[in-house]
């Protein structure tokens, strides 16, 4: 279906049209659409229109949103129009089939994480427009062999194409177009004709945190996993089944905790009822509590942690910060 110029049913400020979700936004007098979002993420090929009608008028579509199409894990191939101007962060994030996609001549901005994870990507072209690719714009993209770059005024933040294990070659536009370390780090089969491009930052410019993983799958999948678990639990935790889950769980270890308490405070003539009834010797009945006692503990720092990862974003698992220059 040719997508190049689509009708808008009804004018308002978010709208959806075979699929998308568009938002309308004015900007410096000249109305432009924005992508946001696509509602069926189990795509194969996908054709960003250019313009779309509104009230016989015709707008560009001149951005792809945040994690517009994150997680498409089917989408091999996308059609991107030469009126986008801006993708954003984490848009085409976790695409893991994504192996074929060409960059707009117009384009200027590549956002953050935006192509993170898209390990079947084994060629990439930045066109001369592109002002900056944020951090970690194409890390983790496994099979990526060569990146063609021909704007001499593009800036590279860290970790832009950091653990692209296969990247060997990188072609700037002239000799003097330079990249820190740290955006190629983990590239270890670069050649030597672009590791000439390559420059180390000044010690003591800025402080550097690390932590390393193995490997970048390991990580991403831990990430995925996490999400997922979460995800379960929040929904599980927050029904009437889970609810009455938690209750029953923490009365079986509270009871005995408070038993024991008793017996502890109270002294010997409660022991000796739990050796006639349980068959308790008394340091069996210490021994008893200190295990009850403890695996309570154990369990309330569980739900503990478990709240805890409910309630944020989850664990950070990228490998490591380091400060922007």
């Amino acid at each position: 279906m040719d997508k190049s110029s689509l009708t808008m049913e009804r004018e308002e400020e978010y709208f959806e049209i075979d699929g998308f979700t568009y938002q309308i936004v004015n900007i410096d007098g000249a109305m432009q659409a924005w992508l946001i979002a696509i509602q069926n993420k189990d795509v194969y090929v996908v054709s960003i229109p250019e313009t779309i009608l509104c009230n016989d008028n015709k707008i560009p579509v001149t951005k792809i949103g945040k994690d517009c199409f994150h997680m498409c894990l089917h989408l091999q191939r996308i059609d991107i129009p030469p009126s986008i101007k801006h993708i954003d962060n984490g848009c085409f994030a976790c695409c893991f089939d994504l192996i074929e996609i060409k960059l707009p001549d117009q384009l200027e901005t590549i956002g953050e994480k935006c192509f993170l994870g898209c390990q079947k990507l084994s060629e990439i072209t930045i066109p001369a427009s592109v002002r900056y690719i944020d951090d970690s714009a194409f890390q983790g993209c496994r099979s990526l062999k060569r990146i063609q770059i021909f704007g001499t005024g593009t800036r590279f933040r860290n970790r832009c194409f950091s653990q692209c294990e296969k990247l060997e070659d990188i072609t700037f536009p002239n000799d003097e177009c330079m990249i820190y370390e740290s955006c190629v780090y983990g590239c270890e089969k670069l050649n030597e004709n672009t590791r000439k491009h390559i420059k180390t930052r000044e010690i003591g410019k800025f402080e550097a945190r690390y932590r390393r993983y193995e490997s970048f799958i390991e990580k991403l999948s831990k990430s995925i996993v996490c999400q997922h678990i979460k995800k379960f639990l929040k929904v599980f935790l927050n029904s009437g089944i889970g609810k009455v889950f938690i209750m029953a769980t923490c009365i079986v270890l509270v009871l005995p905790i408070l038993v024991i308490a008793m017996a502890w405070f109270i002294g010997i003539p409660t022991f000796d009822y739990l050796e006639s009834r349980f068959n308790f010797r008394h340091e069996n009945a210490i021994a008893y509590c200190i295990a009850t006692l403890s695996i309570g503990l154990m369990l309330y720092v569980l739900l503990f942690i478990i709240a805890i990862f409910i309630n944020t974003g989850g664990f950070n698992m990228w490998n490591y910060v380091i400060p922007n220059p």
